[in-house]
Formats: C-alpha cells, structure tokens, sequence
C-alpha cells in the first residue's frame, strides 16, 4: 500500500480511528498494517507536543525564512525580514511576534543545508512565567492547552522554544517530507530552547497485544463498505468532533449524523458496524497509551489549568512513524475535549 495521500506535506495528522472513514478500503488496510508495525516494533514513536502556530524555517538563496503552513499554499508567505512578517501576517499582532521571534533567535539553530524544518512552537519569552506547583520551583508556559512546566532556572535565558519533527527537501512546488529527520544537526543556543520529544523506548502489556491482535483481525475480515463511507468523510468528522466536544458516547445511534435520511436509513446496519468498529478502534487506541505513556520521561511535567488550579495531565498524545505514513494516537475524551472547551488565553 502506498503513503495516505495526503502527507507529502504536513498539514494535519489523521486520527487511527478515523482513517477508514477518511481513506475508505485503503485507510482499513493501513490500520492494521500500522499497528501490525507497532507489534513487531518496526516504527517510530514521537511524543506529540501541543504546540501552537507550526511554523517552518529555512533557507531560500540562502536566506533565512520563517513561515507558517502558508508555505504549503499555492502562494506561499515566505518571511526574510520583519517588514515581511508585518505584510504577509498584518491581521495578528501576536503571530507577527512570534515569527519575529522565530526570525531573529533560530537562524543560529538551522543549517543551510537545503532543508527546510518544521516544528511546533511551544513558547517565546513573553511566555514564559515563574509558578510554584506541587512545591516544586517552574517556569511555566502553556502554547494552547496544556501547561508546559521547567523547573527553575534552566529556561532562564531563553527567548524561544520549540520542538521540530518534519524535515522537507525539493522545492517550493515540490516537497518531499521526512517524519524522521536527523535533528542532531539542530543545534540549542543561549536563546533557543529546542525540545526533543522522541519515545526512545517503550513495552506494550499483554492485555494490549491481545487487543491489537484482536483488532487486526476483525480489519482483515471486515466487510464495511469504507469506500461508501469515505464519501461522507467531512459528515463523519463534524459528528465525530461535536460528540467529543459534548463529551458524549459515540454509539451505534445515527441519528444525528449530518447525512441525508435515505443514505442513512438505506445504509444503517452497515454504517452501525462501522461506528462499532470506530469505538473498538479507540478502545485499543487508548490501551496504546496508557501503555505508552508510562515510558515519558519526567524532565517536562505537564497540566491543565482550570479554576485557578494546576491538574496534573497526560501529553497530548503520540505520533506513529512509518514507511506507509503517519498517525497520531490522541486521547480524545481527555486532550480533544479540553481543546474544545478550555480557554487558551493566559490569564
């Protein structure tokens, strides 16, 4: 099976479980080929980071850019200069400032070596704030959700922080990407911050190997007509998101699936069997990373804020590595549902 088609640029990871609704027939078999490879340990594992805007650094006639996913449009919002951020990013005060922050401090961090790499970031010096939590000293930062904190003072001097993970080459109209570049050549600096967030090692319990098993045998068997229902993709993620968002179950219940009628009640038994297959999806989804979780390292601690206090939290999630593509294993009752609902402004 080839990558999913959409990944020679990064600009959304799909969900495990959504990704038959999204590839139809094509997006089963690559679900059981993933979590066949994580069986067998023949992928990588990243820690997601909840990072907030992407942005994308390189050099072009070796010059120095920095760009948002712009880059990725048709006609890209290359940024060489702060009168350049001021034009392309007019409408956002504060993206300008993060980019200038970007332009200014990661120069030093990024070889000119015809890549160009693309990352998260988590914090620029503004951000950054000093916060006694669990009796432990911090500095703390919070890019979207989730309350990144340091202990004091190793974030001391630091103007900006971020974490890459997608390196491309070729040109402008034709880039190829590496979800596993070799970021040894980026390098930390007096002002730059950059956090490495692969899971170098990890065990799954017995009880998941079941259910993966379990779960890959039921892709190889099933008989859904995914090719059908990956005409309804856009309708399935609008369902599938306002559910989460509610922090309701999703059942076999159709009813409020954004779909005609007819297509619904001609297609019930089978878009139920699909929704089952969704849940079961999910529930071996979540075993992952529960199983995966416990192997983060504890050098960043991580929280929600909410009514004024600090909950311990769990990262975002993780992303799945491979030849064929890549995924990322979320907890959506946890992470997507304060992502709907919390405030992302700092107080």
């Amino acid at each position: 099976m080839n990558k999913l088609s959409n990944q020679e640029v990064l600009t959304h990871i799909p969900h495990l479980e959504e990704i038959p609704f999204i590839y139809g027939t094509d997006g089963l078999i690559f679900v059981n080929l993933i979590l066949t490879k994580l069986l067998k340990n023949e992928l990588k594992v990243k820690i997601k980071m909840d990072g907030s805007p992407s942005i994308i650094v390189g050099y072009i006639d070796n010059k120095f850019f920095v760009s948002t996913k712009s880059l990725f449009n048709k006609s890209p919002k290359l940024n060489f200069t702060l009168d350049d951020i001021k034009k392309n990013h007019s409408d956002s005060d504060d993206l300008q400032d993060k980019l200038y922050h970007a332009l200014t401090y990661l120069k030093s961090s990024i070889p000119n070596n015809g890549l160009f790499y693309q990352g998260d970031l988590l914090f620029t010096q503004q951000d950054l704030d000093r916060k006694e939590i669990d009796n432990i000293d911090f500095e703390i930062f919070k890019p979207n959700v989730i309350v990144y904190a340091v202990e004091y003072p190793m974030l001391l001097s630091k103007k900006i922080g971020i974490t890459f993970h997608t390196s491309y080459s070729g040109g402008l109209d034709n880039l190829t990407s590496n979800y596993d570049p070799d970021l040894s050549v980026l390098k930390n600096s007096k002002e730059v911050e950059l956090f490495h967030n692969d899971l170098t090692e990890f065990n799954l319990s017995p009880k998941t190997i079941s259910i993966i098993k379990s779960i890959c045998n039921s892709l190889e068997n099933s008989k859904i007509d995914f090719n059908l229902i990956k005409t309804f993709s856009t309708e399935f993620t609008k369902y599938f998101n306002s559910k989460i968002k509610s922090g309701e179950v999703i059942d076999d219940s159709i009813d409020q699936i954004p779909i005609d009628s007819k297509v619904l009640s001609d297609n019930k038994q089978m878009i139920q069997r699909a929704l089952k297959l969704f849940n079961d999806i999910s529930k071996c989804k979540d075993l992952i990373l529960n199983d995966l979780i416990q192997f983060v390292p504890e050098n960043i601690r991580m929280y929600y804020y909410k009514d004024g206090e600090y909950e311990p939290a769990n990262p975002e999630g993780f992303v799945l590595i491979s030849d064929l593509g890549i995924v990322k294993l979320i907890d959506r009752k946890t992470f997507s549902h304060n992502n709907f609902n919390l405030s992302k402004d700092w107080d």
